[in-house]
């Protein structure tokens, strides 16, 4: 066993220089614990718990002082030429004058397929968060993913991972050892039809009425990175956001187009 705690605040990024302080609003403490799992082929086990508390927490049903606790377990490991990875949570707390329940479901599988031209490597991710049942209701279901990656579903990351259903299908090819291209299309449902959207932050993005529809759009991208050197690394990404019916009913519902290209030089 591994077994790590710790507690922090997030800082403020404030428009000054060198005057960055902890947010008195936001806490998030937790215990995080790793060991090998044997009766999985290349098994390994996390168990964690988290806790966090906000101040001045937003959710589509209203604004309020949040306390919320996780238990997680995630499932991981890499038999070559498979890889799997499943993650499960469900928290419960305060919100307001109300309880919070509420989970998500992350499970992801990938294929390597070595012996054929460019290696593909084919993989299908699905995740599924829950969202608030009812907005005139107290009690909170909306899942908060706390502090996720800044490129959780792609490198534009239109919407957050908090009532959401996810499928992402993703394909990835090697052109020689220094050349890497990923080609993915995630689709995307509102887990419940009370609750709204939200970005990757977790602020509320669109409304949860008065559309009744379930289909949020979805997403293509293509990805290249090219290692020049063991210093530097060029990275050029196009990322397209297609609207669905829900977004359309609650406008601006244009389609979204992203493009970036980054260079990290390392020394």
């Amino acid at each position: 066993w591994q077994v790590d705690g710790f507690w922090s605040r997030p800082v403020r990024n404030r428009r000054g220089v060198f005057d960055n302080d902890p947010n008195p609003d936001v806490s998030l403490w937790g215990v995080y614990a790793v060991r090998p799992l044997a009766m999985l082929p290349d098994g390994h086990a996390d168990l964690y718990y988290l806790g966090f508390e906000n101040i001045l927490a937003a959710y589509d049903q209203a604004t309020g002082q949040e306390l919320r606790h996780s238990l997680g377990t995630r499932i991981w490991g890499r038999p070559m030429p498979w890889e799997y990875n499943g993650e499960y949570v469900w928290q419960f707390g305060r919100f307001g004058r109300g309880d919070i329940e509420a989970w998500t479901a992350a499970n992801a599988v990938r294929y390597n397929f070595d012996g054929l031209p460019l290696r593909p490597r084919f993989g299908v991710r699905f995740d599924v968060a829950s969202g608030d049942r009812n907005p005139r209701s107290p009690n909170l279901q909306t899942f908060n993913p706390l502090f996720p990656s800044g490129a959780y579903f792609n490198l534009a990351n239109p919407i957050g991972p908090q009532n959401i259903i996810d499928l992402h299908p993703v394909l990835d090819l090697n052109f020689g050892e220094n050349v890497t291209a990923t080609a993915d299309w995630n689709f995307f449902w509102r887990e419940s039809l009370g609750d709204g959207i939200y970005t990757l932050s977790g602020v509320p993005l669109r409304p949860g009425t008065p559309s009744r529809a379930r289909f949020i759009g979805s997403s293509p991208s293509l990805t290249a990175v090219w290692r020049v050197s063991s210093y530097t690394t060029i990275l050029t990404s196009y990322v397209r956001f297609i609207t669905g019916p829900y977004v359309r009913d609650n406008p601006p519902s244009k389609n979204m187009d992203y493009v970036t290209v980054w260079i990290d030089y390392t020394f």
